[in-house]
């Protein structure tokens, strides 16, 4: 019998092609200024998928109900899990966003004359990342002299935004995910 996500309460969208993988388990965590990460259990006829064809590669999870509601990141880990009694080959991953990637970079910069604002654009430039959007409303002065000193380029980031008194959160969407910078109350969507 072939596997099938049709009609089933959670799916997952993976480089892999749609029915590869059933997923089975899906928790995590979200937060204000904080990155996110989603635990996934899946099932798998293939028992032997390569690590390089998952990791670092996008997916979605979607929760088919009257609201769907989709999460969208990058795996970060793969592990091969056991052989169930059905012959299907259980796999762990775990699903972070694009911003997590600049954990894995270390750097000692000078940057003179510059906002965080047009630092942090400047180094989501150099990385190759678009999906942000900067929409802090306060104009914080120009740095004069800023140094990143072995420091991740998320760590240094993060410490920017934490002195001018900036917050960020992703929004998801059903193939991407969006990392918004606001400092503002009304820059957040309600919640239904």
């Amino acid at each position: 019998m072939a596997l099938t996500q049709d009609n089933r309460l959670l799916s997952i969208s993976s480089p892999l092609g749609k029915d590869e993988m059933l997923l089975t388990s899906f928790e995590g965590t979200e937060s204000l200024s904080g990155l996110f990460e989603f635990q996934i259990e899946v099932l798998s006829k293939n028992h032997s998928i390569a690590p390089q064809d998952i990791i670092a590669r996008p997916v979605t999870v979607s929760i088919n109900n009257r609201l769907q509601r989709s999460f969208n990141g990058y795996i970060s880990e793969f592990a091969y899990g056991e052989v169930k009694a059905d012959n299907l080959r259980c796999y762990h991953l775990t699903m972070v966003p694009w911003l997590w990637f600049l954990r894995k970079t270390s750097n000692h910069r000078i940057f003179q004359n510059k906002s965080s604002r047009e630092i942090i654009s400047q180094i989501f430039q150099e990385r190759g990342f678009t999906d942000y959007d900067y929409r802090a409303s306060g104009n914080a002065a120009k740095r004069e002299y800023c140094v990143q000193y072995q420091e991740s380029d998320f760590d240094f980031i993060s410490r920017l935004l934490e002195e001018d008194g900036i917050t960020y959160y992703f929004e998801q969407n059903n193939d991407t995910h969006k990392l918004h910078i606001v400092d503002a109350q009304n820059a957040y969507q309600l919640c239904e």
